[in-house]
C-alpha cells in the first residue's frame, strides 16, 4: 500500500492569512449550499415521516455516503487523520437534549444557519439561544461532569472495532449509504404536496436545487474543510458558542466574570482555545505551532466559518429574490426558539457535537460510534421535543385547537 501521508503537510505551506480567507470562502458557499438546497436533518426527517416525501433525505443519505468512501480513502493513505471523539452515555443524553431543541424550533443545526440569512428571525433565536445554552456548559457542566466522564471513556472506530482498513469500511458504509439514497428516489412510493415541483439537477443561483445537487457539493465541501482543519470535523455548535461567548462577554467582563477564564475556553477543543486571543484582534497573535502547523489560524478560520455561512445564505436568498425578514405572528415563538436553541446548544456540547459533528461527520468523517450512540438519544428527543411543541402550540398559541361549535338558537315559534 502505498503512502501518501507527506501530503497531510502540504497545508503548513499555506500562509496563515491564506487559511482563514479559504475558510471564509468556503463558509459562503457553504451557506449557499445550504440556502439553495434546503438541506436540513429535521426538515428531511419530518417531511419523511409526516408526508412520505424523502425529497431532502434521499439528499442527506448521498451526501453521507459519498463523504464516507472519499474521507475512506485520504484516511486510508494517510493524507488525513480525523479527530476521533470520545463516545459514552454523554453521546446519548446530549442526543436527547439536541433532539428536544431541534423539535422546538424545527430547525437543526444547518438548518438554522440558512434559515437565519434568509430572514427568518425565529431562527436568529435559535443561534443565539445555541449559543447561551454552550455557555451554560461551558461554566456549569463541563468541568464538574464532562470532562471526567471524558476521560473515563474511548474513542473507538467502527472499522478499528472490526479490524478492517478504513478504505473497505468506508466503501461498504458509504455503498449503502448511495444506495439507500437511490432506492428513496426511485422505488419508495411518494406522496407529494400539490404544490411540490420537482427540483433539476442544477448550481443556478436563481432556482432551487435538487437535494443530489446539494450532496454532490456538501461532500466537497466537507472534504476540503476537514483537510485544511487537520482531521477536525465540521462544527457549528462550538463556532456558534464562541460567537455568542465573545459578545456576551463584554457584558459580563465589568462585571467580574470573565468567560475566557472559564476551563473549556481554555483547555477545550482546538477551536474553542481562541477566544482569549480575540480581544482584540489581532493576526499576529495566531502563527504559533502545533503539530508543524499554524494552530491559531485554523482556530480562527473555523471559528468564523459559521458566522460567514449565514452570510453566505444571506447573498443566496438575496440572489434569487427570496430574501424578507419573517416575524413570527405570536411574540411569545421568539422566547420559545430562544429555549429551544439553549436545550439544543447545551446538548449538542454534551454530545461533543450537533447533528453535524456529532452525527452526519461520524459515519462520513470519522467513521466511528458516536453517530450511532447519537442516533439512539436523537430520535426519542425529537419525538418528545414534537409533542411538547405541539402541547404549547395548542393551548398557549392555539395552534391545533378544534374550531369551536356554533350553537344555533332555536327558531322561535
Amino acid at each position: 500500500m502505498y503512502n501518501l501521508s507527506f501530503l497531510s503537510n502540504l497545508p503548513s505551506f499555506i500562509p496563515g492569512w491564506a487559511i482563514v480567507a479559504i475558510f471564509l470562502i468556503l463558509g459562503i458557499l457553504f451557506g449557499i449550499v445550504l440556502e439553495r438546497s434546503r438541506f436540513c436533518f429535521t426538515t428531511a426527517f419530518q417531511e419523511t415521516m409526516e408526508f412520505r416525501n424523502p425529497w431532502i433525505l434521499q439528499g442527506v443519505f448521498l451526501f453521507l455516503g459519498i463523504s464516507a468512501v472519499l474521507m475512506s480513502v485520504l484516511t486510508q493513505f494517510g493524507i488525513v487523520q480525523p479527530a476521533i471523539d470520545h463516545q459514552g452515555w454523554f453521546t446519548v443524553v446530549g442526543g436527547f437534549l439536541f433532539g428536544v431543541g431541534i423539535a422546538m424550533c424545527g430547525a437543526c443545526a444547518s438548518g438554522q444557519l440558512f434559515r437565519s440569512g434568509s430572514g427568518y428571525v425565529a431562527n436568529w433565536m435559535e443561534f443565539i439561544g445555541a449559543g447561551l445554552g454552550g455557555i451554560v456548559f461551558a461554566l456549569f457542566f463541563y468541568q464538574q461532569v464532562e470532562a471526567p466522564a471524558v476521560a473515563a471513556t474511548k474513542a473507538i472506530t467502527i472499522w478499528g472495532a472490526l479490524g478492517l482498513p478504513p478504505l473497505a469500511w468506508g466503501i461498504i458504509s458509504g455503498g449503502l449509504l448511495i444506495l439507500l439514497a437511490v432506492y428513496l428516489r426511485r422505488f419508495l412510493p411518494q406522496k407529494k404536496a400539490a404544490q411540490y415541483k420537482e427540483k433539476r439537477f442544477t448550481f443556478s443561483l436563481k432556482q432551487p436545487w435538487h437535494p443530489y445537487a446539494g450532496a454532490v457539493a456538501l461532500a466537497v465541501m466537507t472534504v476540503v474543510y476537514v483537510t485544511l482543519a487537520e482531521g477536525v470535523s465540521m462544527s457549528v455548535n462550538t463556532p456558534n458558542t464562541l460567537t455568542i461567548a465573545w459578545l456576551v462577554n463584554f457584558i459580563t467582563q465589568p462585571f467580574g466574570l470573565n468567560l475566557v477564564s472559564s476551563p473549556w475556553f481554555t483547555q477545550g477543543v482546538v477551536h474553542g482555545q481562541v477566544l482569549s486571543r480575540l480581544t482584540p484582534l489581532d493576526l499576529n497573535q495566531f502563527s504559533y505551532p502545533h503539530y508543524g502547523h499554524h494552530l491559531g489560524y485554523v482556530a480562527l478560520g473555523l471559528w468564523l466559518f459559521i458566522p460567514i455561512t449565514i452570510l453566505g445564505a444571506f447573498i443566496s436568498s438575496k440572489i434569487a429574490g427570496e430574501f424578507r425578514l419573517r416575524v413570527p405572528g405570536k411574540p411569545s415563538k421568539l422566547l420559545w426558539y430562544l429555549v429551544g436553541g439553549m436545550i439544543m446548544g447545551f446538548g449538542a456540547s454534551v454530545a461533543l457535537g450537533c447533528n453535524i459533528a456529532a452525527w452526519s461527520d461520524s459515519f462520513a468523517v470519522r467513521l466511528d460510534m458516536s453517530g450511532m450512540l447519537f442516533s439512539v438519544g436523537l430520535f426519542p428527543g425529537v419525538w418528545f421535543g414534537t409533542r411538547l411543541d405541539e402541547w404549547v402550540a395548542e393551548r398557549i398559541w392555539g395552534f391545533g385547537r378544534p374550531a369551536p361549535k356554533v350553537v344555533k338558537k332555536a327558531p322561535a315559534d
